[in-house]
């Protein structure tokens, strides 16, 4: 889900590296960008793509979202909830509106889109769910995101749950990135983008979510440090899922 930019667009460039997927690009208002990710993907790597517009926050489009896919490829082998938003206010301005909002998209959207692609997944005794949540969800050290740290603290131990609930046919994992660099982010105080990554504002880099899976598109002035973060996490995805396709009866 979430995957137009960011995060969930260089996953899904991972995934179609690897070969063998057909690929669900997942929006909610980047149109423009999820139809350009799904040509690229079509041309490059030669595989089937589904671009559809949903907020998983919304019980009735995440429905009709999975039913969608199951209509059009059949089956969901892999979940990557990757969905979230982050409102970034000062402690004093934040408003329950923005809890609300928060806790919808992040938390609930996962839960929503998990229990639905998994009906899929529990019909055909396998399934993968792969939950992004953030290290903001373990270790806290900015109240202004307090809704956006609490929210990835849940889809920890929401994930528990669902292991727990779908067992032994779906397994069900998390991962936390660090800071990267995305759309998301871009509006935060340059100090504190400084602070998070020990480089200027001048460093900032789209390229290293639009197109991060390419990495020979990751040039010589971005440093090490960024370029490192996001390979990283892009290869806990990839290497988890690989691993859980060996690990298939654990």
């Amino acid at each position: 889900t979430g995957s137009s930019k960011g995060i969930g667009k260089a996953t899904a460039i991972e995934f179609a590296k690897i070969g063998g997927y057909k690929v669900v690009i997942n929006y909610l208002t980047d149109r423009e960008n999820a139809e350009k990710l799904s040509s690229y993907l079509k041309q490059e790597y030669k595989i089937e793509t589904l671009v559809i517009k949903a907020d998983v926050s919304n019980e009735e489009q995440v429905k009709n979202m999975i039913q969608e896919i199951i209509d059009k490829f059949g089956k969901i082998d892999v979940l990557v909830n990757n969905a979230g938003i982050a409102i970034d206010k000062e402690f004093e301005d934040r408003t329950v509106e923005d809890w609300k909002r928060t806790l919808e998209v992040n938390t609930i959207g996962t839960f929503l889109v998990s229990k639905y692609a998994s009906e899929n997944m529990m019909k055909n005794k396998n399934g993968k769910i792969i939950n992004v949540s953030s290290t903001n969800g373990i270790n806290t050290f900015f109240p202004s995101s307090i809704d956006y740290d609490a929210s990835k603290a849940a889809i920890i131990n929401l994930t528990y749950n669902l292991a727990i609930q779908f067992a032994p046919y779906i397994n069900v994992n998390t991962v936390a990135p660090g800071w990267v660099n995305t759309e998301m982010n871009k509006e935060l105080p340059e100090d504190l983008i400084k602070e998070e990554t020990g480089l200027e504002i001048d460093f900032w880099d789209e390229r290293l979510t639009t197109v991060a899976a390419e990495r020979s598109l990751i040039e010589g002035d971005v440093s090490r440090k960024k370029r490192k973060k996001v390979i990283d996490m892009l290869a806990a995805v990839i290497i988890l899922q690989g691993y859980l396709d060996r690990q298939r009866n654990f």
